[in-house]
């Protein structure tokens, strides 16, 4: 593991000048255009430009999936009714632009890294907003429960969801099952993953199509109680 997140740094470290020449050259030849010369070649311009974009999208994904293996995990206090507090004042402005609405129960204290499990719940959060339903409001619900020696915190969602055979494909890097009409690169659950299991948990999800999602995100209980709202 530790050769294979050494690699995957390096590689995706490399490929990022190569792209960023790619981009560069790209605007130098648009500006260079005339204006009817630029909108006989504009779908081939947008297509360089797309997929130079979700190139880089794609290495950011890779380089953060590999600092998660690489840095070393901090150890603090962490209430999480603060980070999930946080993580929809990141999001208000979408929440109120999308007619969004959210919930928050009474969320435990836990032991782990601040920054890497605000990224859990940011991603979660974030995707709750991007595969909502068009059809219906948005509503996102987080609670938690014990669950044994774990805390169960679960991210509720009435979005698009998905067929609960392919739940696996979710948590895999770059794996995707809402294909190129939603922006996106498939990184982010696979980063969630591995902060849960680098904190002792894990992370799973109940799905149905058209009926939304819970993820479930397992963290080792503390001696702690939750916190008041």
């Amino acid at each position: 593991n530790e050769h294979l997140s050494n690699f995957a740094h390096l590689v995706s470290h490399d490929l990022q000048a190569p792209l960023r020449r790619v981009s560069s050259f790209v605007d130098v030849l648009v500006e260079g255009l005339s204006p009817e010369s630029a909108q006989e070649h504009e779908y081939c311009i947008r297509v360089i430009q797309s997929n130079t974009a979700q190139m880089r999208a794609l290495i950011t994904g890779i380089l953060e999936l590999s600092t998660v293996d690489r840095s070393e995990l901090e150890q603090k206090t962490v209430d999480l009714n603060d980070v999930v507090d946080d993580v929809f004042e990141l999001f208000s402005g979408d929440f109120e632009t999308t007619g969004s609405t959210r919930n928050r129960e009474n969320l435990p204290v836990v032991h782990g890294d601040p920054a890497l499990l605000f990224q859990v719940f940011q991603n979660l959060i974030q995707n709750a907003l991007k595969y909502r339903e068009p059809e219906r409001p948005l509503h996102v619900d987080v609670r938690a429960s014990a669950d044994g020696n774990f805390w169960r915190i679960d991210v509720t969602d009435n979005g698009m969801g998905f067929d609960p055979a392919k739940k696996d494909t979710v948590f895999q890097m770059l794996g995707r099952l809402h294909g190129e009409n939603i922006s996106g690169t498939g990184a982010g659950l696979a980063i969630c993953r591995r902060i849960a299991e680098r904190h002792g948990g894990r992370i799973d999800v109940v799905a149905k199509p058209d009926r939304g999602a819970t993820f479930q995100v397992f963290l080792p209980r503390q001696k702690t109680s939750p916190q008041a709202a």
